[in-house]
């Protein structure tokens, strides 16, 4: 297998093989990063979201505040990322789907700025949607309009809670493809 060359993850092989998926799993898929995530979504539920109690009547502060908390760690994390991948340019352009970085004084861009324009449309746009969306769910679980679980139910609750968990990871829409 030749560098840059594309093959199918074991995850999607046919037959199964169910060593190499298992392999493929703990060491490609669920690689330090999705521990990174999983551990920002604690800290951030644990230390940084208002108390459920304060949404059972909509109040404008706690939605400000958790707008606040996501546009901080939007910037955190988006943010040392860019430094990353585009300041450092610390994976030079191996992974990029365009080999052209972004692009300073051209008028498409607000600000004739990309970064400047993602930014502002990161946090403008899309910290706001999720927000809002996160207030409702937030509305909807201290009025008791849906489901929850909690560790309080015992260890059947937090092993169900850890399964949906690393569920996710394979139930979203993932590159089947691996570039070696």
């Amino acid at each position: 297998m030749g560098i840059g060359e594309v093959t199918l993850a074991p995850l999607y092989e046919r037959p199964p093989r169910p060593l190499a998926m298992a392999r493929w799993l703990l060491t490609q898929f669920f690689w330090w990063q999705n521990g990174l995530w999983i551990a920002a979504g604690v800290v951030a539920w644990l230390w940084l979201t208002p108390s459920v109690d304060r949404f059972a009547t909509p109040e404008i502060w706690a939605i400000g505040l958790v707008y606040l908390r996501n546009g901080g760690l939007m910037v955190a994390i988006v943010g040392s990322l860019h430094w990353r991948l585009y300041i450092r340019r610390s994976q030079g352009t191996q992974h990029k789907y365009d080999e052209r970085w972004l692009s300073v004084g051209r008028r498409p861009f607000l600000f004739r700025n990309q970064t400047r324009d993602n930014v502002f449309w990161s946090l403008v746009s899309a910290c706001a949607i999720a927000t809002l969306y996160e207030s409702l769910m937030l509305w909807l679980y201290a009025n008791d309009r849906i489901w929850t679980v909690s560790a309080s139910g015992g260890l059947a609750n937090v092993a169900y809670t850890a399964a949906l968990t690393v569920a996710m990871f394979l139930l979203i829409p993932a590159n089947p493809y691996l570039i070696t």
